[in-house]
């Protein structure tokens, strides 16, 4: 009835996790897969996988993730191990750390940018 191969497949099942337009969270988040944001967060953020805040999205904290995409509006230090990518219509504010960075024609970037090579960013998630 019960084998290890099935509690194998349940470990490996991929998820999103999303805050909808219209909703707000104060607090920190904790996520292992990829994550939406298009309402609004007060409070940290660490992901295990990619970020995406979109036009409607508003985060104001510290941010800790493997990839990001920023459409929407973020406010904080914001460190991230591999690409992130910035919308034109992305409004940030802030310091950076990432490896490989894309800025679209736009976007209001006012930040101290560091870039890595890669390496020096570890992404560690508050387990």
């Amino acid at each position: 009835m019960f084998n290890s191969k099935q509690g194998e497949k349940n470990s490996e099942v991929f998820s999103i996790n999303s805050l909808g337009i219209g909703s707000s969270i104060t607090g920190d988040i904790v996520a292992v897969n990829d994550m939406r944001i298009d309402g609004k967060i007060k409070g940290n953020i660490s992901c295990d996988a990619r970020l995406i805040i979109g036009e409607s999205g508003e985060v104001e904290g510290d941010v800790n993730c493997k990839a990001a995409i920023i459409q929407g509006k973020l406010t904080g230090i914001l460190k991230v191990a591999e690409t992130l990518e910035i919308n034109g219509k992305a409004v940030i504010n802030g310091d950076i750390t990432t490896s490989r960075l894309i800025v679209e024609n736009g976007a209001v970037f006012n930040v101290r940018c560091s870039m890595t090579s890669g390496t020096a960013v570890k992404h560690q998630s508050q387990k």
